[in-house]
């Protein structure tokens, strides 16, 4: 990750394309279509959240600021390219992340991957009777401005405190570094044009190398 993550897109340079995040090993649940994990659930994770960052970006650029035709399909194709990876359709539902993690992160991944709506919900459903003191304990205004929530939440008590284990910290953690990696890569780009040729060259370096 952390070559990956070093590598120059710029112009034609292709360093990144020598990026291999190495075998993963899985068990095959047949009767269920499931996998599970053996080896690699870590990189996976990330690569998940690396992803769910690509996508908000995209998401992020206006296609009336997209001067090639071509670029703006490319930008569908990439958002369409990412949802499919991410998220699989169950019954009539909501699309739900493919990836599960165990039961103590789960859900807060989950928050993660879903974006604002199930952020907010999971920030309300919080238990709010722990202890500032605590050395778990987070307010719920710093998550809030750390994922980016800026509506107003009035079921939130933003100067309360939760619980935020250390491995959803770690989760938060990265996705804020892939956010702030990508976010800067996007403000150096001049055009729209520029943006989605960035965005969707990561996405595919990202593909073809796991």
């Amino acid at each position: 990750i952390g070559q990956f993550i070093e590598s120059d897109f710029s112009g034609d340079n292709r360093e990144a394309s020598d990026v291999f995040f190495s075998s993963m090993y899985f068990a095959v649940e047949e009767d269920e279509q499931k996998y599970e994990v053996i080896d690699g659930q870590q990189r996976l994770t990330t690569i998940h959240i690396l992803f769910r960052v690509i996508m908000e970006h995209l998401e992020e650029v206006n296609p009336g600021n997209i001067t090639d035709d071509t670029l703006v399909d490319f930008q569908q194709f990439g958002i369409k390219r990412v949802k499919d990876i991410l998220y699989v359709q169950e019954n009539f539902g909501s699309p739900e992340p493919r990836l599960t993690l165990n039961k103590h992160d789960d859900e807060f991944f989950k928050s993660l991957m879903k974006g604002t709506d199930e952020q907010v919900d999971y920030l309300e459903e919080a238990d709010y009777s722990i202890h500032g003191n605590n050395s778990d304990a987070v307010q719920a205004k710093e998550i809030k401005k750390r994922l980016g929530i800026e509506r107003e939440t009035e079921n939130v008590p933003t100067s309360s405190f939760f619980k935020l284990y250390r491995s959803h910290r770690r989760l938060l953690n990265a996705y804020e570094f892939f956010d702030e990696k990508i976010r800067g890569l996007v403000e150096g780009a001049d055009t729209g044009n520029e943006t989605v040729r960035a965005l969707v060259n990561i996405l595919n370096y990202v593909y073809n190398s796991y």
